[in-house]
């Protein structure tokens, strides 16, 4: 497949964007690849009402063998529609909005077609600033020493310039410097969006800070939190959305066949404390547990469920993880069987040429369905054509004593009609015509009659009969 998605931060959900989700392209792309597959392994074409042609009646049993790739070449701006409404809730998900999710093209492998992400990551960083030496120090100070200075000549100058190396070293070097102390101690803390902290004193939980922002750790856990940083630990834990996808997660299907199912799954991190002290591996337990479940759930299923109903077996395979996950602090999000595939090779050679000879079969059978169509639209028109031809021999008699019996009754036509009948056969004869004028001329046409015209004299005299 081929296509473009555009997309574009969600203004109304900047919160989930920034800090809600750890990679929201990941997400949407894993998102809309699911949702994708599941509907074009489901996927009917638009029933189209009126007439059904012969050849698609003769050819309609070797064509129906599921989803058709015409059938979605010809319907993509009807499976980019249902895309489109699928992937509405990505900007309430992820804080992003796919603005169009184009398929431009649907192409089969080349065995059958010859027959026929960027990520982008948010992170806040928290900048604090110094108060300046007027919030700090007492203003006494300066007015005294520039009330005993000031008698002299050129001290406004010296008084500026040691006020200036003052209050530089005061804001650049003594507040950052104190600052860091009183951090060192534990004193103070911040917790960015999506974030929190784990103080362990001593190998035992002081507190967790999960609210982000600016926090007194003395006053929140107690001045045994000056301890932590000597005796102790501090875990800092990302709880935004996290997403991971296993591939060809192996299962045989009721019939014996030996496929592989892709599952992909976000998590996000619930109890930081279980977290951290149930499991030491959370991450690669929850991805065992996800695969275990996948080989235990949809093993053994029939191989046209295990094709098509991917919504049901995401769920049972959610229900089956997600109470081992919120034991080891996770919680499971969105889980959706995202590739379901033939993992034998051969196997799949075997299919596509078995489509292959499915083609040809369809497409011989269109061929002979319109061959035969034509013999028979051909024979008929000949049978008829035939039979109003000898309709007509029949009719031709009768109609031409009829219209004889209507000339016979005028004498004048009657004669007229004969004559012309009889130039046209004297004509049509290629008979020698000689035109005597109008007149006493019996003896010339005694001669024509008798020959003795018109022919040429010997040289010699005829010869004597005896």
């Amino acid at each position: 497949m081929s296509g473009q998605i555009r997309y574009k931060v969600s203004e109304q959900n900047l919160y989930a964007y920034l800090f809600g989700v750890n990679k929201p392209i990941s997400h949407v792309l894993g998102y809309f690849i699911s949702i994708l597959r599941e509907r074009i392994a489901k996927y009917e074409a638009p029933i189209v009402t009126g007439e059904v042609t012969a050849t698609e009646k003769s050819s309609e049993s070797l064509a129906k063998a599921g989803v058709s790739i015409n059938d979605l070449r010809k319907n993509l701006n009807d499976l980019n529609e249902q895309m489109d409404r699928e992937c509405l809730s990505s900007s309430a998900r992820y804080g992003m909005v796919l603005d169009a999710s184009l398929i431009t093209g649907i192409d089969p492998p080349p065995e059958i077609e010859s027959a026929l992400a960027a990520i982008n990551t948010a992170q806040t960083r928290w900048r604090h600033g110094g108060c300046g030496l007027s919030e700090k120090c007492p203003p006494g100070i300066v007015f005294a020493f520039a009330s005993n200075c000031a008698g002299e000549k050129g001290e406004p100058m010296t008084i500026f310039l040691i006020t200036f190396v003052f209050t530089f070293i005061f804001c650049w070097v003594a507040l950052p410097v104190a600052l860091g102390l009183l951090k060192t101690f534990n004193f103070y803390t911040t917790v960015s969006e999506g974030r929190c902290k784990v103080y362990l004193l001593f190998g035992k939980v002081l507190g967790v800070v999960e609210e982000p922002g600016l926090h007194l750790l003395w006053i929140e856990l107690g001045p045994q939190a000056a301890l932590v940083r000597f005796f102790g630990r501090i875990y800092e834990i990302d709880r935004r959305l996290d997403q991971e996808y296993l591939r060809s997660n192996p299962v045989n299907s009721e019939e014996g066949t030996p496929m592989g199912v892709g599952v992909w799954y976000e998590m996000r991190v619930r109890n930081p404390v279980d977290f951290l002290f149930k499991n030491t591996d959370p991450q690669g337990s929850l991805r065992a547990n996800v695969a275990n479940a996948t080989v235990r759930s949809l093993s053994n299923m029939p191989l046209e469920k295990l094709l098509e109903n991917r919504h049901e077996m995401s769920r049972v395979v959610r229900q089956e993880v997600s109470p081992k996950s919120d034991e080891w602090g996770y919680q499971l999000g969105s889980v959706y069987v995202r590739k379901v595939h033939f993992r034998d090779s051969e196997m799949i050679r075997q299919i596509e040429h078995k489509v292959v000879n499915r083609l040809r079969q369809v497409t011989s059978a269109i061929r002979q369905a319109g061959t035969n169509q034509v013999d028979i639209i051909t024979s008929a028109a000949e049978r008829k054509s035939a039979a109003e031809f000898a309709r007509a021999r029949s009719v031709r008699p009768k109609l031409v004593g009829e219209a004889l019996r209507e000339i016979g009754q005028d004498p004048e036509v009657l004669d007229a009609v004969f004559e012309t009948l009889e130039v046209d056969r004297i004509v049509k004869g290629n008979a020698d015509v000689t035109l005597v004028p109008n007149g006493q001329y019996e003896t010339l046409v005694s001669l024509l009659a008798g020959g003795g015209l018109g022919k040429p004299v010997p040289d010699q005299p005829p010869a004597i009969r005896q």
